[in-house]
């Protein structure tokens, strides 16, 4: 799908998720956030077009903006929280980067496990079966 055609699709379900969130908070918001996460996540594997995916989320974000208010002084806590597990993923991608790149072109020159050294062969004296 060309990604012209994404970013209005991704809106109107986004808006369509803001009039189906209730004023208070409940069950609903599990089951919008199932309804959204399931052709969120399609979407993801299909055509990896995170702008969409964005769009998709923002009501999720007003929400918990919105329900951050109700936790008072806890919510600095989540926020350290949110902040660990962001800077965790960002070292885990960084040290997977850090390690491909050392290791890619050692392993290109290196032999295959169980392969013979370049330049041996077989003994000429020993004979061939069948001759």
């Amino acid at each position: 799908m060309h990604p012209a055609l994404l970013v209005p699709a991704a809106l109107g379900v986004m808006f369509s998720v803001f009039d189906f969130l209730p004023s208070e908070f409940g069950w609903k918001d599990v089951l919008a956030v199932l309804a959204v996460l399931a052709p969120g996540v399609g979407l993801w594997l299909r055509v990896r077009h995170r702008p969409s995916l964005v769009i998709l989320c923002v009501p999720f974000g007003w929400r918990l903006a919105a329900g951050s208010i109700l936790l008072a002084g806890w919510r600095f806590v989540l926020l350290g929280f949110v902040l660990l597990f962001v800077g965790a993923i960002l070292s885990i991608r960084k040290g997977k980067r850090a390690r491909r790149r050392a290791s890619g072109p050692a392993e290109a020159d290196a032999p295959a496990p169980g392969a013979a050294p370049p330049g041996a062969t077989e003994d000429p004296s020993s004979s061939r079966p069948g001759t």
